[in-house]
């Protein structure tokens, strides 16, 4: 979870699904983003429903939560194109 921070321009905030039943019952007590970093990253660990879905990371990029546009970038620009063609091609028929 450390690793994935460097990836990420709100710090733990960007991990939290702020929307979770998870998170806003934690809220109620103390909020997460009021924790030191290592206490958030344990809390985080120990509930994983408080993290957006899906997590995905590379080893220049991350995602956090579901966006079709964004998790495009994942796939190789080749495939993309290629994919994109076959499409092209039934939309002529």
């Amino acid at each position: 979870m450390k690793h994935l921070l460097q990836y990420t321009y709100n710090g733990i905030d960007d991990f939290i699904s702020t929307k979770s039943n998870a998170y806003h019952q934690l809220s109620k007590t103390t909020p997460i983003e009021d924790m030191p970093l290592s206490e958030a990253v344990r809390v985080l660990s120990q509930t994983p429903q408080l993290l957006r879905r899906p997590i995905i990371f590379d080893d220049h990029r991350l995602l956090c939560g579901f966006n079709q546009d964004e998790i495009r970038m994942f796939i190789p620009r080749e495939q993309r194109v290629l994919k994109m063609q076959a499409m092209s091609e039934l939309d002529c028929f």
